[in-house]
């Protein structure tokens, strides 16, 4: 049997343009499936890439982590600049190295970070694919308090989109925080895992609650009662970023 080597590597995207990372019938172009057509082309033969998160359309990554075992000739810390060379630009590979045989992406993750951004100023065509515009501040200590009742394992099916059924809902948040800098506010979500679109919902309810249009009590009712139509309207998918992955 011949020895591939599992080569791991951590890219970063724009994904404004993409049908998200994984590659599916009957959809637009993924990062998963240029990814393959790439390597294919470089190392002739089919490659199969392994992806930490499965991020949506329109969602960023500047630490997406992937793997793949191929028989690649030339050195590994070769390998940004030669994929870089044939990627588009939305996409790029930040760094490369050789990782365990039985190294996965996905299922070795520990932690996966996401942040999301919004943003206060006046129009500007740089935040308008990277950051949900709001038409004020949020309240800091509304939000806060609601972040708080975050922290911990719960059961995070009121965040969560119907398609998420049937997956384990209960997820350990170890870090939910939020920050403003100049006219960009972001939240930082640090969990075990995340359901569909968790990330986004609890946006779009923490954003409410900031606007004071909800209570911050509102996250207990939501997590207790497992209630999708209690949460906010799912944030746009042009303010999350998944930040990094922890092994």
């Amino acid at each position: 049997m011949v020895f591939l080597p599992n080569l791991r590597l951590i890219i970063a995207y724009d994904g404004t343009t993409f049908a998200g990372f994984q590659k599916q019938k009957n959809t637009g172009l993924t990062i998963q499936g240029i990814l393959e057509e790439k390597l294919h082309k470089i190392v002739k033969e089919p490659v199969k890439v392994i992806g930490a998160g499965r991020t949506d359309a329109g969602v960023h990554a500047l630490g997406q982590v992937v793997n793949f075992t191929s028989s690649w000739k030339a050195p590994v810390e070769k390998i940004p600049q030669i994929l870089n060379n044939s990627l588009p630009p939305e996409i790029r590979v930040v760094c490369a190295e050789e990782v365990p045989e039985d190294f996965h992406a996905r299922y070795w993750a520990k932690k996966k970070q996401y942040n999301y951004y919004l943003y206060f100023g006046p129009p500007s065509p740089f935040y308008e694919r990277y950051a949900w515009a709001l038409p004020k501040r949020l309240s800091l200590d509304r939000v806060q308090k609601a972040l708080e009742y975050l922290t911990g394992t719960h059961d995070f099916t009121g965040f969560s989109a119907v398609s998420s059924s049937g997956k384990n809902p209960f997820k350990t948040m170890y870090k939910a925080v939020y920050q403003e800098e100049g006219e960009r506010g972001f939240f930082t979500f640090v969990a075990d895992s995340f359901l569909y679109k968790m990330a986004r919902k609890l946006t779009g309810t923490l954003v409410e609650i900031g606007l004071g249009k909800e209570e911050p009590e509102l996250i207990i009712e939501i997590l207790n009662s497992k209630d999708r139509n209690l949460a906010g309207k799912t944030a746009p998918a042009r303010g999350l970023f998944l930040m990094k992955v922890f092994y």
